[in-house]
């Protein structure tokens, strides 16, 4: 289910009438972000990071804040609230913000889970209860895939679409200017040692104190992952990324939080097969107007066409429930 969260009601109405019309209204307005909206992204330059990471260090402090109770709804930018799907909430809405928020965390000691939130999961969340609980552990929440950020325009949310490919090598960069040590687990060693070879080529002064890959069919609650938990605490790493697949990725990031403090936890997908150049990303024309799923679901259909179909299946019981928070958020800016 969508909702708004942080302390902000939604509002009803007991009109059917009114609902109905504002609901045509909504629809119409779907349909034209349907065609409109493409998947938005910012490239980061060199020349930003410092403004990024000092502004992360500033949301990042402000969410903890938050979270204690010290931010109340007299505060200044109190009123913007988080949106929700699934009951997870989307709490970085853009690529520079994540990266602010992550760099923000890991210069502080912070341990913190970081994931990016598609349809896929959507999907998964309603059936895996030890995903639900991963996903509730999750202090930073992006939107990854154009259904979620279409369905947060549609509900008056500015989202951009931020993917763990998106976010990965960025990091990478900001945590060598900062002197954070990184750790890569996952997918298969051959992939890793390329990743590892192509980030220190592209990124000066970056430090990988460990890279190393679970073996076929990783379970994140074995002896294996208790092994792995174990040697990235060990690592010296201030940033682990872990790319082993959903679910596994984030209930396996979930475990570490426990018992990794100090690490910051960024679950990326597919990003070390994108940077390694095992697996090809669709080029940015595509990524741009939402269809990179579909240049994914063309090179590998077998594994592919019925995880997109199930996810497809929510699609339309999504939108039905940010229809009435659509036109909550009408009213409140009509008031």
């Amino acid at each position: 289910m969508l909702q708004f969260c942080g302390g902000t009601a939604i509002v009803a109405t007991q009109s059917r009438g009114f609902v109905t019309a504002n609901a045509c209204c909504v629809g119409r307005r779907f349909i034209s972000l349907f065609r409109r909206i493409g998947t938005c992204e910012m490239f980061i330059t060199r020349g930003n990071w410092s403004r990024v990471t000092s502004e992360g260090e500033c949301l990042f402090q402000k969410a903890a804040k938050a979270a204690h109770g010290g931010l109340r709804m007299s505060e200044p930018n109190a009123h913007r609230c988080e949106f929700c799907v699934e009951g997870i909430s989307i709490n970085l809405r853009s690529p520079r913000q994540a990266i602010a928020a992550i760099i923000g965390a890991a210069r502080q000691t912070r341990g913190f889970c970081a994931f990016t939130l598609n349809l896929d999961h959507c999907a998964k969340l309603r059936s895996h209860r030890a995903f639900q609980s991963a996903y509730q552990r999750a202090q930073f929440v992006t939107a990854d895939g154009f259904p979620i950020v279409m369905l947060g325009r549609l509900a008056g949310v500015r989202l951009r679409r931020t993917t763990g490919a998106d976010l990965a090598a960025p990091l990478c960069a900001e945590a060598a200017r900062h002197n954070l040590p990184i750790a890569l687990f996952g997918p298969n060693i051959r992939t890793l040692h390329r990743a590892q070879a192509r980030l220190h080529r592209r990124i000066r002064g970056l430090q990988i104190v460990d890279a190393f890959a679970p073996g076929p069919n990783f379970d994140p609650n074995s002896s294996e992952a208790d092994l792995a938990i174990e040697r990235i605490k060990q690592s010296g790493a201030r940033l682990c990324f872990i790319a082993v697949g959903a679910p596994r990725q984030e209930i396996f990031a979930a475990r570490c939080l426990d018992r990794c403090p100090g690490i910051g936890l960024v679950c990326v997908g597919a990003a070390f097969d994108f940077i390694a150049g095992t697996q090809k990303r669709a080029p940015r024309v595509i990524q741009n107007v939402g269809l990179e799923w579909l240049w994914r679901l063309s090179s590998d259909p077998q594994r592919l066409a019925a995880r997109y179909m199930r996810a497809a299946a929510m699609l339309p019981r999504l939108v039905a429930d940010v229809i009435p928070q659509a036109i909550s958020t009408r009213l409140g800016r009509s008031s």
